[in-house]
């Protein structure tokens, strides 16, 4: 069976001189205590069709009213993404015929969605930046659930009517990997700001995905498909592997784009693409204007609430990974912004953000990170801190702290410390040892160094800190 790898996918985009072409239409269910238009409970149970009304079940009769939680947690995405709100919001009626709709229409927003435009930048593992273009995040209801059992199917209408953001991006994705990390990214924000609980299993952040394929340089939007409810980062990267390989082929086969337009789903399974149905436009969802929601005034709430913007995972990663820290273990922290906050309170008192992210990685699971376990830390690192402490030290005192839970920094750093004069006397006795190797360094091999290093922290067993050794070689050859 032929195997897709990335590698293979970017060298045959190389070899026609084409570039990927992909947007996101992320769907995230708000936490909110209840329903986006009714007071039924916003809660998931494994019973069916017990959190319903005449309402949310598409009766007549009842008026809809708008959820001002649902609208405050939309607007708190505004700041996160550094876009505009829509002063005055209203909502739209958007038709279509499917069994988990008993209304045969959705109450969304068309035209005046809460926030209009945004920005979201990600770092990549290689530690690299990219950012991706939001259109627009408006505000709706969601539809039932299916539940498939043999030959007939069930609906639970428990989640019919929840608050549901859509987060729309502009086709400004430009790889697979990105779109998976940008993904990633959306999950982290939601929690960071505590909107959603964004549990992919319960489909409460779920994505479809948009890919086609044009000439590099141009800016073309060519006919794409349409992967509907992503609920998996690995779901999403498969599939949209498996769509770009079948539109390289037609491009192979024929030198231009596919022509069909459609949407589809991911055969987990089978994996494979199955094309629904040709891709709606807005004409064919007969939009109009909501006549039972009047339009609302929203411009007040962009000064009143109050966000804490330092939970969000690129104001997370960024600092760790300006420390020196490798982008994989910065996402350690930004997908968990308790670990996070005490990562950098406890670097409020070490000061040194790189040595205290290592030395958490290093030494704690991640059962570990409480405010209780982690304290002590900062007398130990801060003790570390002054120059002539070698990473032998710092070792020794962790591995007594991981076992007694306590160390007495005075007996490990301060009494088994190399002196001064002692390091000096060593630096001059390898010096001395060594005339060919200090001969080398001084005509230009200043790698040789490395080895007068060596020596003295040889002889000195392991307790002094190399880079000092190496500052102190270096000032007495003057190299």
């Amino acid at each position: 069976m032929y195997i897709l790898t990335m590698a293979t996918l970017e060298e045959r985009l190389e070899q026609l001189g084409l570039e990927v072409v992909i947007g996101l239409e992320t769907h995230v269910e708000l936490n909110t205590k209840s329903k986006m238009f009714c007071a039924c409970k916003n809660e998931d149970t494994d019973q069916p069709n017990i959190y319903i009304c005449p309402l949310c079940t598409g009766q007549l009769g009842i008026l809809p009213r708008p959820n001002q939680e649902a609208i405050k947690k939309t607007v708190e995405l505004w700041v996160a993404i550094h876009g505009q709100i829509t002063p005055i919001i209203d909502w739209d009626r958007k038709h279509y015929e499917y069994p988990d709709l008993p209304k045969g229409y959705q109450i969304t927003q068309l035209e005046n969605p809460i926030v209009v435009w945004g920005e979201l930048t990600c770092y990549r593992l290689d530690g690299s930046t990219f950012t991706v273009q939001i259109d627009h995040i408006h505000l709706e209801e969601d539809t039932g659930k299916f539940l498939h059992e043999g030959d007939h199917s069930l609906l639970d209408f428990n989640r019919s009517g929840r608050a549901l953001v859509e987060i729309v991006t502009t086709p400004s994705i430009r790889s697979i990997d990105d779109m998976s990390i940008y993904f990633e990214y959306l999950q982290k924000t939601v929690r960071a700001l505590h909107v959603s609980d964004a549990d992919m299993e319960k489909g409460h952040i779920r994505s479809d995905l948009s890919l086609s394929l044009r000439k590099k340089g141009t800016n073309d939007l060519n006919p794409r498909t349409e992967v509907k409810n992503i609920n998996s980062f690995k779901f999403a990267k498969d599939a949209l592997s498996v769509e770009l390989d079948a539109q390289l082929s037609y491009w192979e086969e024929h030198n231009e784009p596919k022509q069909e337009q459609v949407t589809a789903l991911w055969d987990v399974k089978e994996k494979q693409i199955k094309v629904m149905r040709n891709k709606e436009n807005a004409q064919d969802y007969r939009y109009i204007k909501e006549p039972d929601i009047p339009a609302i005034d929203i411009s007040h709430l962009a000064k009143e609430l109050k966000i804490n913007t330092d939970t969000l995972p690129f104001q997370i990663e960024d600092p760790i990974i300006k420390a020196g820290i490798h982008p994989k273990d910065a996402k350690f922290f930004s997908a968990d912004p308790h670990k996070a906050h005490i990562l950098f309170s406890l670097n409020k008192e070490v000061d040194d953000l790189g040595l205290t992210t290592k030395t958490l990685l290093n030494y704690f699971q991640e059962d570990d990170y409480t405010e209780e376990n982690i304290a002590p830390l900062g007398e130990i690192l801060s003790y570390y801190k002054k120059w002539d402490f070698s990473g032998w030290l710092l070792k020794k005192a962790m591995q007594q702290f991981m076992k007694e839970k306590k160390v007495d920094v005075k007996t490990v750093f301060v009494e088994e410390k190399i002196d001064m004069w002692l390091l000096e006397e060593t630096i001059a006795q390898v010096i001395e040892e060594n005339a060919d190797i200090v001969e080398q360094v001084k005509n230009g091999d200043e790698w040789k160094i490395n080895v007068l290093v060596g020596g003295v922290m040889k002889a000195l067993g392991g307790k002094a800190r190399g880079d000092i050794v190496k500052e102190k070689l270096q000032e007495k050859l003057g190299v």
